[in-house]
């Protein structure tokens, strides 16, 4: 796997809201583990089309109030929806850069049309895998989408409100390209919306992309959330914390906006010493923050609980802040358990 440096794997992005409120939002960007663990000595990967083509005509159901038809439409209405998709999947995982190497087989091993869908072709795999010198395979092996358009009268005479939907639905395989074992099966069901206004019962409608647009954004999307499944992912959060107060807080602030969290967690730690009540709690948890950007899970988990424990003393006057604490102290527990899951995943232990 792409070797990756800790600092633990936090992207900081401060922002100072200067006004009432007691305490103040920072946002930032934390690892999140991929959904299944892939051996990291898959460095490599190719993504392979393996589905049988669509062709047979379909019903794209149309609700109009109270009423129901069906409008027939070709499924080739997009060509290559399957590469569509694996194109989508293999741009996302090329740009997290968690694999060495992403390559998508451009032919499909299911065709000419008329055929029906054969199993995947491992000695194929295995030849490919050879030749590009890659370790596993990402295989599409079947697809299907139900396309849906609902009219409702708006307020305005006349005119209809419209909301077009697509149901995708893929079968996803992940299989060890040089042995054949299949490491994952995994089903993946959504469903996109897009809603408009129509001055009477027409399509195409004004705000909703038309049918074949529609569908390649929803195969575009199947695949660039398939990556969540195999690669870790960055995901933005925002935490809080308490840059106002007697003493020196003014002085913790200013290491804060120089990014040394570990210099404003002494002074905040110095003035925890000396407080009670809910300004121990908010220290507290302005220590469980310093704590989880130094990449220190366990003390940072530790030390939201504590703060929480203080606000829930005085929760009456305090419930906001206890509920905020309660939140970031379940995350922190579920990032810590991540941890594991991330070594296992790069490779290499994480602290």
């Amino acid at each position: 796997m792409t070797t990756v440096r800790l600092m633990w794997f936090v992207l900081l992005f401060p922002l100072l809201w200067w006004g009432c409120v007691t305490s103040v939002p920072y946002q930032m960007q934390v690892i999140r583990p991929a959904q299944v663990t892939i051996p990291p000595l898959i460095k490599s990967v190719m993504v392979i089309d393996n589905s049988f083509p669509l062709t047979d005509s379909v019903g794209v159901n149309v609700f109009m109030q109270d009423t129901f038809a069906t409008q027939i439409f070709f499924r080739d209405v997009v060509d290559s929806i399957a590469m569509v998709v694996n194109k989508g999947l293999a741009q996302e995982l090329a740009a997290r850069r968690f694999f060495d190497t992403v390559h998508v087989i451009p032919v499909s091993f299911n065709g000419p049309l008329g055929f029906d869908g054969k199993p995947l072709m491992l000695d194929r795999v295995a030849l490919l895998s050879d030749s590009m010198n890659v370790d596993g395979a990402v295989v599409l092996n079947s697809y299907d989408y139900e396309p849906a358009l609902k009219y409702t009268r708006s307020d305005i005479y006349g005119f209809y409100d419209c909301i077009q939907s697509i149901r995708f639905v893929v079968e996803w395989l992940f299989v060890d390209a040089r042995t054949g074992i299949s490491l994952d099966r995994h089903i993946q069901v959504d469903t996109l919306y897009w809603r408009g206004s129509v001055n009477g019962l027409l399509y195409p409608v004004d705000g909703i992309p038309d049918l074949a647009a529609a569908i390649v954004e929803t195969g575009k999307y199947m695949g660039y959330y398939h990556a969540d499944r195999l690669a870790p992912y960055w995901e933005p959060v925002v935490r809080h914390y308490y840059p106002r107060g007697s003493g020196y807080y003014p002085e913790a602030q200013s290491w804060v906006i120089l990014n040394k969290w570990d210099e404003a967690e002494k002074i905040w730690f110095h003035l925890y010493k000396g407080s009670r009540g809910a300004e121990k709690a908010r220290l507290a948890m302005n220590i469980a923050l310093a704590k989880e950007i130094q990449g220190k899970m366990e003390d940072a988990a530790r030390w939201a609980y504590h703060g929480w424990e203080l606000f829930l003393l005085k929760k009456f006057a305090h419930e906001h802040d206890a509920d905020k604490a309660k939140a970031y102290y379940l995350d922190l527990v579920k990032r810590h358990a991540d941890v594991k899951k991330l070594s296992q995943q790069y490779g290499t232990p994480l602290n």
